[in-house]
């Protein structure tokens, strides 16, 4: 009994010694591995819950009335940006993509699921000037504070007025926000 233990004990420190050394005197062979990524800066902000998807309701609007006034007027929505890292003391940017009408330059075309025709919706600022679907160059800009909102508005306008149709519309844009 006591030669096995010797033997078993002999074995054990054995391979401790050599364990080190294992890699070199067996058939294996090692890879390299490499690791890789990117760390990217945190947003500034951080988006209200809710506002990753805006729904517009626009009020019944008659054909007639479009018709003589060529385009409602705005219905009012808001983005809100919050947590803010005030000391970047930046701007943010938003730009709005969607599919544009090739009737009028800078509006949104309706879905093709819709029913009604010859109308476009168009995006502004409350002071009226136009946010160009797909323009980089028309963007709504603001310095950055610790709550920021965005607020804009949706109007309808008339893009063929001979095609214009009753029915329901809808469209869809997204929004990208870019900071500076």
């Amino acid at each position: 009994m006591m030669n096995r233990q010797v033997i078993f004990t002999t074995m054990v420190i054995v391979y401790f010694l050599f364990y080190p050394f294992r890699h070199a005197i067996s058939n294996e062979s090692s890879i390299a591995a490499e690791f890789s990524g990117t760390l990217i800066e945190a947003s500034p902000c951080t988006l209200r819950p809710g506002d990753e998807e805006i729904t517009m309701m626009f009020s019944d609007i008659t054909v007639r009335e479009l018709k003589e006034q060529k385009r409602t007027k705005g219905f009012p929505f808001t983005i809100h940006l919050d947590n803010c890292d005030i000391s970047r003391q930046g701007t943010v940017k938003i730009l709005f993509t969607g599919a544009e009408s090739t009737g009028s330059t800078g509006l949104l075309m309706p879905d093709p699921s819709s029913t009604s025709n010859g109308i476009a919706i168009g995006i502004e600022t409350p002071d009226g000037e136009l946010l160009s679907i797909n323009d980089p160059a028309k963007y709504l800009s603001l310095q950055i504070a610790e709550s920021t909102m965005f607020t804009v508005q949706a109007f309808i306008q008339v893009d063929d007025e001979s095609n214009l149709t009753e029915g329901t519309f809808y469209a869809s844009a997204n929004y990208i926000i870019e900071y500076d």
